[in-house]
């Protein structure tokens, strides 16, 4: 994948998410929805996208939203891109993108992919993007509406 047109997180996994404790902190993994879509990237490196994590303006609260058919490490990427935010604040150079919902709410979001792997080496990457991988394929074929 082209280098700026995402971030990269490097994660340990976790057994288990600790949703109490972050929830405290104002982050919530909510509900599963969506399905999440595998490709290739022009390495030949696979990728799954997970899921993706809002900041709300107003409350600074962070909602972690994953898709359906993930592992519990995937859901523990989510959560860890989840407290990199409540660190880090959201910013387009850290590739969040800003949007406004249909409430009038603004709010920070990003897409996150998790590197498919088969080892046990302790960590994977995890990337994250301010537009999903259709997005930007729809954009480079000239379907982008903008």
């Amino acid at each position: 994948m082209k280098r700026d047109l995402f971030i990269s997180y490097e994660c340990t996994p976790v057994e288990d998410v600790d949703v109490a404790g972050l929830a405290k902190l104002g982050i919530t993994i909510k509900p599963a929805t969506g399905t999440c879509c595998v490709f290739p990237d022009d390495d030949n490196q696979w990728w799954k996208e997970v899921g993706a994590v809002v900041v709300w303006d107003d409350t600074r609260n962070i909602d972690c939203l994953p898709y359906k058919h993930i592992t519990t490490q995937d859901r523990g990427f989510l959560a860890a891109v989840g407290w990199a935010a409540w660190l880090n604040p959201p910013t387009a150079e850290r590739q969040w993108a800003h949007s406004v919902s249909k409430d009038g709410r603004g709010y920070w979001h990003q897409i996150i992919y998790a590197e498919v792997i088969d080892n046990d080496r302790g960590c994977q990457r995890v990337i994250a993007a301010a537009t999903t991988h259709r997005q930007r394929n729809d954009r480079l074929l000239g379907f982008d509406a903008a």
